[in-house]
């Protein structure tokens, strides 16, 4: 009798993962996240690729045949790294500077939209593509997470990239994606997710297209920094506040992807694979006043390596005690409207599986709140009574200076801002 249990997980936890809540435009976004780390890499490695490209398709038609595709032109991947790459759970070597963190966001997309996953990858140089192809019933009738390596002969010996084909679309999914509607829908949510790297990243200017349009960086409009308003103690406050503060370092295990506490000499989990670094860790980005009030698009960005994973977040607008929140802004227009709105950038603190939230538990988050917007209250005379003394963070200034606002039509200010974009 064997003295071991087989733990290999069933096949069926593929489609599990399926049956996970995930919108339509964060599927394709994790499998946006994978291409976006190939340039990445190819850049820190001294092998820039020349006019980086990402190409999404989407199906045309709420039938059998419908297919998502999503194709770049990276650095390409040996078979050992695609075997890795679709296999769930595995992360790579990075996941600090990283778009793709829990290896596991590959399989939720694509099990999310459709039953067959085909993955075709071939680098510079490489006289033939690999692939994988995985068939999520197939798993399940054979009971067996194993599949047949596959090879196609490639004509072009320089040509190099990764593409994903997703087919026999659930019935929902295709029906969702094949209308206009909701591919505009997707576009402009991708857009504004990857609004930091469409105008330029560390990977250089890279080109996203969905379906045959090309996406562009969706900007916030904001009045410019020479507006100003001087305090009696001469301090000034402006349109646009910049934040730019470097934390202490952490140390963090790239095994577990977690941040060790600050006594904390080596990882407590304790593992033989565990590996320790120091984490340089910074706030940045800047917070601002929109040229015009709605009720709902306000709010502050929180971004992580250039994706927004958080959009028009209201969090930072409310002060708790640790019983009860109280809203502190926008309190002054009778219909509830803000405008000020902001991109935070937090890429060292830690974000959820599904990477549609930080965790708040992350004493990184707390650090984030103390360097935006201070301790206490944002409004002074609360603040006095709860036995807070000064506050000098750029959400108490943008608060205390622009926090009633005249309204003003969203059309003229929305055409003024484009003409000033270009």
């Amino acid at each position: 009798m064997s003295q071991e249990f087989d733990l290999t997980p069933d096949p069926r936890v593929l489609q599990m993962l399926g049956e996970i809540n995930l919108p339509q435009w964060r599927c394709l976004a994790e499998l946006i996240d994978n291409s976006i780390d190939g340039f990445v890499h190819a850049t820190r490695s001294g092998d820039p690729i020349d006019a980086p490209e990402i190409s999404v398709a989407l199906p045309t038609a709420d039938n059998e045949n419908a297919r998502v595709t999503v194709r770049d032109n990276g650095p390409g991947m040996s078979f050992e790294s695609l075997e890795n790459a679709v296999r769930a759970g595995w992360s790579g070597n990075d996941p600090l500077s990283n778009l793709g963190l829990f290896g596991m966001g590959f399989n939720i997309a694509t099990a999310r939209l459709g039953l067959v996953t085909e993955v075709w990858t071939s680098r510079a140089g490489d006289p033939e593509e690999v692939g994988v192809r995985i068939d999520l019933d197939e798993l399940r009738t054979t009971r067996s997470f194993k599949v047949p390596r596959q090879t196609r002969a490639k004509p072009d010996h320089n040509a190099h990239g990764t593409t994903i084909v997703i087919s026999r679309l659930k019935p929902d999914q295709r029906a969702y994606l094949a209308r206009g509607n909701n591919q505009k829908t997707v576009r402009k949510h991708v857009a504004r997710a990857y609004s930091s790297l469409l105008g330029q990243s560390e990977a250089g200017k890279i080109r996203l297209m969905v379906g045959s349009t090309r996406l562009a960086p969706r900007r916030h409009c904001v009045w410019g920094e020479d507006r100003t308003v001087s305090f009696p103690d001469g301090t000034v406050a402006r349109a646009v506040e910049h934040i730019d503060f470097k934390l202490a370092p952490r140390r963090y295990c790239i095994h577990c992807m977690r941040t060790l506490a600050a006594a904390e000499e080596t990882c407590p989990t304790g593992s033989p694979s565990c590996e320790v670094v120091e984490a340089e860790r910074r706030v940045h980005g800047w917070i601002g006043l929109q040229r015009y009030l709605h009720n709902t698009e306000f709010g502050l960005d929180f971004i992580r390596n250039g994706r927004k994973i958080e959009i028009a977040n209201k969090d930072l607008f409310e002060w708790s005690d640790g019983d009860t929140a109280e809203v502190e802004y926008p309190t002054d227009d009778q219909r509830g409207r803000g405008r000020f709105v902001g991109e935070i950038h937090i890429d060292h603190c830690r974000v959820s599986y599904t990477k549609d939230r930080f965790e708040r538990d992350d004493p990184a988050w707390s650090e984030m709140l103390r360097v935006v917007r201070g301790d206490g209250p944002l409004r002074p005379i609360v603040a006095k009574q709860r036995g807070y003394a000064g506050n000098d963070s750029p959400l108490y200034k943008l608060y205390q200076t622009f926090r009633r606002s005249s309204p003003q039509g969203k059309k003229r200010a929305v055409v003024t801002c484009l003409g000033r974009e270009g």
